[in-house]
């Protein structure tokens, strides 16, 4: 058990004046009572957001079901067995893209039962 250290400073009421002739201007608040007088005092409730829109939950999941569809194919060694040939590389990429966003379109259909 420690011994506790007493205080030798007392607070003086304001307007009063110790041995000194100092005169106490105002009692210091200590930080937790001015928390829990902040905490009492009431505060007007505020308008509740009308911006707030509810999430939906099912367009997540298909749209990142579609994206790892979309990775998956893109990642695969289908888009290597593709005969592109005779078409410019700017022709062959919008085809393939095409492909690729057809096939996680069914799979994102094949697995919502749409």
């Amino acid at each position: 058990m420690g011994l506790a250290k007493k205080s030798t400073t007392e607070t003086l009421p304001t307007g009063t004046q110790d041995f000194r002739g100092a005169t106490a201007t105002k009692e210091v608040e200590s930080g937790a009572t001015a928390a829990i007088a902040r905490l009492k005092k009431t505060q007007p409730k505020s308008e509740a957001h009308s911006g707030y829109k509810q999430r939906d939950f099912d367009a997540e999941a298909r749209g990142k079901t579609r994206c790892a569809l979309y990775g998956e194919i893109m990642s695969g060694p289908f888009i290597a067995t593709l005969s592109l040939k005779g078409r410019t590389i700017d022709e062959q990429v919008a085809e393939i893209k095409q492909i690729v966003r057809s096939l996680a379109d069914d799979g994102v259909a094949y697995t919502f039962g749409e």
